[in-house]
């Protein structure tokens, strides 16, 4: 699924920036989930090897226990850092003016880059090994969908209902972005995700907002 609707609801577990200390451990920490990531994208999270992992970091297993409790605190960090970002996007589409078509596409094409990284088997191991992280992913993603909900509001036709306009563009978002489907078509990931969002919104949303 294409859960690119993040919204900060749970708090993220950070050093305290008010050191050269701590400035530098915000920076390991970040460090550490960069690399944990890209560890993690073919294997899995389970399977990222601290060992290897402390070692491209270049600090030591203490260090990296003193920052985290444990691989599933990372795995909750890294997801907490995701909703960081995808919200602050979604921030700047609205603050720039852009119109709700051009941010949904913008956002929707970019996580489906971001999703792409990742093999079947981190989603597998996300949510078997790691229910924790799994569930603040779905948490951060049904809050988003309310926000986005509310701010789409006005932008969607009066005789519509703005909730099912929205399940709906995301049921879309979801056929569009399945490989089958898109190879199927002779058409791109991107492509086709571009062309079913400009159809949910030829149909969903008023006219004015569609430039």
């Amino acid at each position: 699924m294409f859960c690119i609707f993040f919204h900060r609801s749970t708090p993220v577990t950070k050093p305290a920036a008010n050191s050269a200390v701590s400035d530098r451990d915000a920076a390991i920490h970040a460090r550490v989930l960069d690399v944990f990531e890209h560890q993690s994208r073919t294997v899995g999270p389970r399977n990222v090897v601290i060992s290897q992992l402390v070692g491209e970091v270049g600090i030591s297993t203490k260090t990296l226990y003193r920052l985290f409790e444990n691989k599933s605190h990372i795995v909750q960090e890294l997801i907490n850092s995701w909703a960081d970002h995808w919200f602050q996007k979604r921030e700047q589409g609205i603050s720039e003016g852009l119109p709700p078509k051009e941010r949904i596409e913008l956002l929707i094409t970019q996580w489906a880059d971001h999703l792409g990284r990742f093999s079947r088997e981190f989603w597998r191991q996300l949510e078997r090994d790691f229910p924790e992280a799994h569930s603040i992913y779905r948490k951060h993603y049904q809050v988003f969908m309310e926000h986005s909900r509310q701010s789409l509001l006005v932008a969607i036709r009066d005789d519509l209902n703005a909730g099912l306009a929205l399940s709906s563009l995301m049921a879309l978002v979801d056929h569009a972005g399945t490989q089958g489907v898109y190879d199927r078509h002779n058409m791109t990931r991107r492509d086709a995700l571009v062309e079913v969002i400009g159809l949910w919104a030829n149909g969903a949303l008023k006219q004015e907002y569609l430039s």
